[in-house]
């Protein structure tokens, strides 16, 4: 349900430097960060909007989750890609344009946005533009993972806060994902005018590369029996045996598990315990997580410190939340960016994690084997790469 909540305050951000300078500093860190944006310097002074662009058309690229896609063109070249969904008569939006990632709410602002964006309790000062008719929040790409794993978000602007859930936004983010390789053309209509290349983001190893198909699954044959359910409308959960104990979920919009949604590894040590890795297909961040004795009442960010086999200093306390899988299973969960590579090697060399944290007002701790830890984590960056 959408509600708006007056008579909050709000906090100016960057009070020394215009929304303009803000954006382009953040499409300047994001392209840093993220290997990825395939943007040439000419597409990223072609800044658009991802709703109520003057001069767009849009065209329909598909549905997921309840959420519709559409590619947004000016005249006869592609502008962007955008996912919005209906929410008790009211649109929100979220989408690529030609310089980074978005999201727009039907209500209007300064033209010079600042605000803030909460995502299941974690606020992150915001900045965008308003062009008296929606509000465009930048994301950066923290900003951007939170959403696609959060179940609900509160946009402020002026002195209202618009609070909309995240049911299927993940899905709904692939899906947009999908139509920019594609420049905004769907899945068996006619192609992109000659000479457009899409502004789309991706890893640097796939940068200027053209789309491929994506690779199946290994066989049974190859890697244990695979099991595939379907969990929701178009998204399937194909579950594989992995050895010492680790198993492997991949996510896809298709029985036949050629359009990935996401994967993660997992080890199951008792009943609603286990440890849990996941990878994101487009920032490559790492999420390593864990079910707990109790780690599911926690609500909103908390503390969670960590270290490996009996060193302490091995480790380090990092802000965590319940991540929530595609499957609506919950992991108590830190994410490590793609610049880290620091967990990802230990917990390739070590053989035990512990996981210290406090729920139902108590101290508790939650330890792991990692017995076949560096083949699962290698099955999952190959299930990430395919």
């Amino acid at each position: 349900m959408t509600r708006v909540i007056t008579g909050g305050t709000m906090r100016p951000t960057f009070p020394h430097r215009s929304a303009r300078a803000i954006r382009s500093l953040a499409i300047l860190s994001a392209a840093m960060l993220m290997a990825g944006f395939a943007g040439t310097g000419a597409q990223a002074q072609d800044m658009r909007n991802i709703a109520n662009e003057k001069g767009s058309s849009e065209r329909p690229y598909g549905e997921t989750r309840g959420w519709t896609v559409s590619s947004g063109w000016i005249g006869q070249k592609f502008s962007y890609c955008a996912a919005e969904r209906l929410i008790d008569g009211e649109p929100m939006r979220i989408g690529f344009d030609n310089a980074q990632w978005q999201l727009a709410v039907p209500y209007p602002a300064a033209k010079d946005y600042e605000g803030a964006i909460t995502v299941d309790g974690r606020r992150w000062p915001a900045s965008g533009s308003s062009d008296g008719k929606w509000t465009f929040v930048w994301l950066d790409l923290g900003m951007l993972d939170s959403l696609r794993n959060g179940r609900e978000v509160i946009v402020d602007i002026k002195r209202a806060s618009i609070n909309k859930p995240l049911a299927g936004i993940a899905a709904s983010i692939t899906k947009v994902e999908e139509c920019l390789t594609r420049r905004g053309n769907p899945p068996g209509g006619a192609s992109a005018p000659q000479g457009q290349t899409p502004p789309v983001p991706m890893r640097q190893d796939q940068a200027m590369a053209p789309p491929q198909a994506a690779a199946p699954p290994p066989s049974a044959s190859q890697r244990g029996a695979a099991r595939v359910e379907e969990i929701a409308p178009n998204v399937f959960r194909v579950e594989r045996t992995l050895s010492d104990g680790w198993s492997m979920f991949r996510f896809t919009s298709d029985r036949a598990s050629r359009k990935p949604l996401q994967c993660m590894v997992f080890k199951m040590t008792g009943s609603e315990q286990g440890l849990r890795l996941g990878m994101d297909r487009a920032t490559r961040s790492l999420t390593f997580g864990f079910m707990g004795d109790a780690s599911a009442t926690i609500q909103g960010n908390t503390r969670l410190t960590y270290w490996f086999d009996n060193d302490r200093a091995s480790g380090a306390s990092k802000p965590g939340y319940n991540f929530v899988e595609l499957d609506t299973s919950e992991w108590l969960s830190i994410t490590q960016p793609s610049t880290d590579m620091s967990v990802q090697d230990k917990l390739m060399s070590f053989q035990k994690i512990t996981f210290s944290y406090s729920a139902e007002g108590k101290a508790k701790t939650a330890s792991f084997p990692l017995k076949g830890s560096d083949s699962a984590l290698k099955e999952l960056f190959e299930c990430v790469d395919h």
